[in-house]
C-alpha cells in the first residue's frame, strides 16, 4: 500500500525566461587574496565563472510567498505539500520531502558591476568612520531560464485540485516578480518571469508520459488563478511622480573620467544602471530612514516609536549581534528621458581667507530637468503588513520629499537633490488615493489620508 501510495501520477513543469528588472546581489562569502580591488562581498559564480541564481534561493522565496504571514491555513497547508515540512520535534514522523524541484539558473548577458555605500549619522548627516562598504552586483538586464519540476504523488491525489490552484498563483506570482538575494529592500534583486506558464503531464494517460518522455509540450496547461499586479491589502503602496527642482548628482566611483577641463578633471559625474541615470535604492531608502527618524524626533515621539521605528526600518546590533530586517521596501529610481547632464567647474575656496585656492579648480557633471514640472523621476515604496501609524509616517515622508524638504544624492548644501511633486497614487486597504499636482486629493477620500496621519501622531 505505501509503495503504491509514492507512484508518480502528475509531473507539471514550470518554465518561463526570467529578467532582473534591477541590480542582483546574492554574495558567494569569499574572500579574494590576489584581486586588485578591497571589494567586501562578491557575487556568486559557477565553475565557469558565471554568475547564477541557486535554486535554492528561489524555493526559498516562493515559498514565502505562498505561506507568509498573510497566507490562510489552507494555503499553508498545500504549501507544506509542495514544498515539504520538517518534523520540528523529530518525536513523531510527519515530515515530508519537497514535492518541487527548481533548477539553478544561470545568468547570460551578465555585467558586474561595483557598488558602494557608507553609513550615515542620522544627527550630523555626516559619514560614519570605516563603515563603506564595497560590493559587486549583477546589472539589472541580466536574464536566465527559469524552470521548476513539480512531482506529484498518488497520496496527494485528493488534493490536486488544490494544489493546481496554489501553482497557478505561484505562476501568476512569477509573472508579477520577486524580490530574491541581497538588499532586497533597497531595490535589488527585483526579478520577473512575465511568460511564465505550467504545464501538466499526467501519467494515467499515455499521451502524456510520452510527451515528457520526449521533452515536448503538455496539451494540458494550467492556467494562473490571480490576477497579476493585484495589491495586497495589507500593503501599503506610494508610486510618486516628481520633477527635478535643482540640479541632482549621486556619484559614481566606478567611473573613470580623465575628460580635462580647465585645469582640473571630472571630479564627479552622476550613477548609472545599465546606462540609464539612477538613484539608488540605498541612497533612497537611507534619505527616507532618515527622514522618518527626524519627524520621529520632531512629533515628541522618540521614546513611544524609537521600537516600531527600528522594526519598520531594521536595525543591526553589532555589539549584540541582534538583527531585524526592514519591511520598508523601495524601488531604485532609473531617470529615462527628461534629463541631461552639464559640466559645472567651480574654485574651492579657502574658508579663512575668503579667497580662491590655487590650482583647485575642479568640475563636475550634474544632471538638470529640460522642461520644468515634468514627471522624471518616480519613486516607489511600499510596506507589507503595514500598521495606520505607519501608514500615517509614510504619509508624511511622501509630503517632504513633495514640498522639497528632502534633498537626495550629494552637494545638498549647495541646493542639489531637490524634487517637487507633480503627481502620486497610494493603495492601502483596498483604497487608492490620487493626488495632483498642487497635493489635492483626486481621488479617494482626503479623511481616510488625514486619518492615518492622526494615527501616527496619536500613536
Amino acid at each position: 500500500m505505501a509503495k503504491d501510495n509514492a507512484a508518480i501520477l502528475q509531473k507539471i513543469r514550470i518554465s518561463g525566461n526570467l529578467i532582473l528588472k534591477s541590480p542582483l546581489l546574492i554574495g558567494s562569502g569569499e574572500h579574494r587574496e590576489n584581486s586588485m580591488h578591497e571589494i567586501d562581498t562578491y557575487i556568486l559564480r559557477n565553475q565557469d565563472d558565471r554568475p547564477f541564481i541557486p535554486g535554492t534561493s528561489l524555493a526559498g522565496v516562493l515559498r514565502n510567498a505562498m505561506m507568509g504571514a498573510d497566507a490562510s491555513d489552507t494555503e499553508k497547508t498545500v504549501g507544506e505539500l509542495l514544498f515539504g515540512k520538517i518534523d520540528k520535534d523529530k518525536k513523531s514522523d510527519t515530515g515530508w520531502q519537497s514535492a518541487i524541484s527548481i533548477d539553478d539558473l544561470i545568468l547570460d548577458n551578465a555585467e558586474i558591476v561595483q557598488r558602494d555605500g557608507v553609513s550615515i549619522d542620522s544627527y550630523t548627516h555626516t559619514a560614519i568612520d570605516k563603515k563603506k562598504y564595497d560590493y559587486e552586483a549583477v546589472e539589472r538586464g541580466a536574464k536566465g531560464t527559469f524552470q521548476a519540476v513539480v512531482s506529484l504523488r498518488k497520496n496527494q491525489e485528493d488534493r490536486f485540485e488544490e494544489i493546481h490552484a496554489a501553482l497557478g498563483s505561484l505562476v501568476g506570482t512569477l509573472k508579477a516578480g520577486i524580490r530574491i538575494g541581497a538588499l532586497t529592500t533597497k531595490g535589488f534583486g527585483h526579478v520577473q518571469v512575465s511568460d511564465a506558464k505550467a504545464e501538466l503531464y499526467d501519467f494515467r494517460y499515455p499521451e502524456d508520459v510520452q510527451a515528457w518522455l520526449l521533452q515536448e509540450s503538455s496539451n494540458r496547461p494550467i492556467a494562473d488563478m490571480v490576477e497579476v499586479g493585484v495589491p495586497r491589502s495589507n500593503t501599503l503602496y506610494i508610486d510618486g511622480e516628481f520633477s527635478l527642482r535643482s540640479a541632482l548628482i549621486i556619484r559614481d566611483y566606478d567611473t573613470d573620467e580623465t575628460q580635462e577641463h580647465g585645469e582640473g578633471d571630472i571630479a564627479a559625474v552622476q550613477k548609472q544602471s545599465n546606462r540609464e541615470y539612477v538613484i539608488p535604492g540605498t541612497s533612497l531608502k537611507g534619505v527616507l530612514r532618515h527622514q522618518a527618524e527626524r519627524i520621529v524626533r520632531l512629533s515628541g515621539q522618540e521614546e513611544r516609536l524609537a521600537d516600531g521605528l527600528n522594526e519598520l526600518m531594521g536595525y543591526a546590533e553589532e555589539d549584540t549581534k541582534e538583527k531585524q530586517k526592514s519591511r520598508f521596501y523601495v524601488d531604485e529610481a532609473y531617470l529615462k528621458q527628461g534629463v541631461a547632464e552639464k559640466e559645472q567647474s567651480r574654485n574651492r575656496i579657502d574658508r579663512f581667507t575668503g579667497g580662491t585656492v590655487e590650482t583647485a579648480l575642479f568640475t563636475t557633471k550634474p544632471i538638470w530637468q529640460m522642461e520644468p514640472h515634468k514627471p522624471t523621476v518616480h519613486i516607489h515604496y511600499e510596506i507589507p503588513e503595514c500598521k495606520p501609524w505607519e501608514a500615517g509616517l509614510a504619509l508624511f515622508l511622501l509630503r517632504d520629499l513633495w514640498q522639497g524638504n528632502v534633498a537626495l544624492g550629494g552637494e545638498k548644501s549647495i541646493g542639489r537633490g531637490v524634487l517637487e511633486g507633480v503627481q502620486a497614487v497610494i493603495v492601502f486597504e483596498g483604497n487608492t488615493y490620487e493626488l495632483g499636482a498642487n497635493g489635492k486629493v483626486q481621488q479617494g477620500s482626503w479623511q481616510q489620508l488625514d486619518d492615518y496621519a492622526k494615527a501616527f501622531i496619536n500613536q
